[in-house]
């Protein structure tokens, strides 16, 4: 699973936030790792095959479940960001994405832990939600929800977040007790969005895709609508590129 996030992370690298022209102009269809170029829209020297924040912070949430025991302590997981990004102040400005970034801003400003992730609605609880499968079961869906709801807290505290993140962590749980049969992921999927215990959350799948497409953050849903190849890249699926690979190659 680690291993698949860090594979599709590194795919994506080079094309996230573009839009699908320059993708197509730049790239045409990526098939391997490439470094980052000079279009890149934040500015990085990545190499080929270099990750960025979602795996960095997919390992720091397995970080956290080890220094738990195989629970997940939210405090704990932000104490290891916070040193990660003082000791990576070169890498850490192209690695915190903008919800992240307020939410910290927020916390370092004195707002609680538990105010500070209410704006996130990003796809930065997605990224990284994959661990939680490990420790979380697919079939006891009250339970996972709790688990991604404490991942969700600092930084992207908000039904949407909440929705796509439990999502990414049902399709783990389910892929590594053996899953694979995609129907059983749509399932699996529509029931996590109308599950009450998503803070209430009352839209349906469908209203899920609209908004997370509007914001070009529908990674795991792009994934099983298209039902392709996951290490390649669609010059027709622009935007966090880094994410949906890490999402589809890592989770599903």
């Amino acid at each position: 699973m680690l291993a698949g996030c860090a594979l599709g992370d590194a795919m994506g690298m080079p094309s996230e936030g573009m839009d699908a022209k320059t993708i197509r102009t730049t790239f045409g269809t990526i098939r391997r790792f490439l470094p980052s170029c000079e279009k890149d829209v934040l500015g990085r020297s990545f190499k080929a095959g270099q990750v960025t924040d979602d795996t960095i912070n997919t390992l720091l949430v397995c970080d956290a479940v080890i220094a738990g025991q195989g629970s997940f302590d939210p405090f704990v997981y932000l104490s290891l960001l916070q040193t990660w990004i003082c000791e990576n102040r070169g890498q850490s400005q192209y690695m915190i994405g903008p919800s992240t970034k307020q939410a910290l801003q927020a916390i370092a400003d004195g707002i609680p832990l538990e105010e500070a992730g209410r704006n996130g609605t990003t796809n930065g609880a997605a990224m990284k939600a994959a661990p939680l499968g490990i420790i979380s079961d697919y079939k006891r869906l009250d339970q996972l929800i709790d688990h991604v709801s404490l991942l969700c807290l600092p930084t992207h505290h908000t039904p949407v977040a909440i929705a796509g993140a439990s999502i990414v962590a049902t399709l783990s749980s389910y892929a590594l007790q053996g899953g694979c049969d995609m129907e059983d992921m749509w399932e699996l999927a529509e029931r996590v969005c109308s599950h009450r215990r998503a803070y209430d959350l009352a839209a349906e799948l469908d209203d899920i895709r609209e908004y997370m497409i509007r914001h070009e953050k529908a990674e795991i849903l792009r994934y099983l609508e298209k039902k392709g190849n996951r290490h390649r890249n669609d010059p027709d699926d622009p935007g966090r590129t880094d994410t949906s690979r890490t999402v589809r190659s890592g989770s599903v």
